[in-house]
């Protein structure tokens, strides 16, 4: 176990980040069902999205993203949001398929070994010659404009010390119930600032760079910020709870790291990250 910090977060990531037979792997399943997809649906788009395609997916929990822009008037005019997901559950019931209620915009497969797919079923609207995609939500019942191809193309645009941030905060979100969306998790980073390739200082101090993420993605939940309202009351209280203690520890990981306690800073950042993160010693 290591006793600098900069080694423990060089052993974190390697314990979390994807490599190139998992990847393949991940790869191969997206291309199986994207084929058996286009052979009972009429499709006019299906293209991979989510962590695996953006770089910033977790090794043993992110999922294969697929979505795929179906012919609105033979499998979307008038069904509901949950009636079109239970229609393509329905094509793809040779596989374990369901319906989750936490997300609500996805039919997922689940298989035996890593990664399960989550296939996103769209409608393609155009509106004052703008082509719009929108996702079902089958937990409110209403469609959500979306733009995944924008939100890769910015997420690839991060350094990667940020992207690997990201996979740090999706374990911690995995370690303690994942009450942030996903989704969320990349849309803060995009706003923290402080971890960057450049700066050699910026690169080792990963205490600080995670301290950074909580403390925006306070402000990004809280009451007053901009994406709230898409957790339900009690979900969204836990998530503020959770956060908070996570700022709170980051806080004094960060503190005991520049008073030359790795001891304490890494006991802190294994709270917060689960026993992924090395121990001390």
């Amino acid at each position: 176990m290591p006793y600098l910090m900069d080694t423990a977060f060089d052993q974190f990531l390697e314990r979390i980040t994807i490599g190139g037979d998992l990847r393949a792997i991940a790869t191969t399943r997206r291309n199986n069902i994207v084929e058996l997809l286009a052979g009972r649906m009429d499709t006019l788009d299906v293209f991979p999205t989510g962590s695996l395609v953006r770089g910033t997916g977790l090794k043993g929990s992110s999922d294969v993203d697929i979505v795929a822009v179906l012919h609105y008037s033979k499998h979307i005019k008038d069904k509901t949001c949950t009636q079109l997901l239970e229609s393509v559950r329905q094509v793809l019931s040779g596989y374990d398929a369901r319906i989750v209620k936490k997300n609500g915009q996805a039919v997922t497969l689940y298989f035996k070994t890593w990664p399960n797919v989550d296939l996103v079923p769209a409608k393609r609207v155009t509106t004052d010659g703008k082509s719009l995609l929108y996702i079902p939500d089958s937990n409110t019942g209403e469609w959500i404009q979306t733009a995944p191809a924008l939100h890769d193309a910015a997420m690839s645009k991060l350094p990667l010390r940020r992207r690997q941030l990201v996979r740090m905060i999706k374990c911690w979100n995995a370690a303690h119930s994942g009450y942030v969306l996903s989704f969320h998790v990349e849309q803060v980073a995009l706003e923290c600032h402080f971890t960057t390739d450049r700066s050699e200082w910026a690169e080792d101090d990963w205490p600080y760079a995670v301290l950074e993420f909580f403390e925006r993605a306070d402000d990004f939940t809280s009451a007053t910020g901009q994406n709230w309202f898409q957790y339900d009351t009690d979900d969204w209280l836990e998530l503020r709870s959770r956060l908070e203690r996570a700022k709170g520890l980051a806080l004094e990981a960060w503190s005991a790291t520049h008073n030359g306690d790795n001891e304490t800073a890494m006991g802190k950042l294994r709270v917060i990250f689960g026993d992924r993160f090395p121990s001390f010693g």
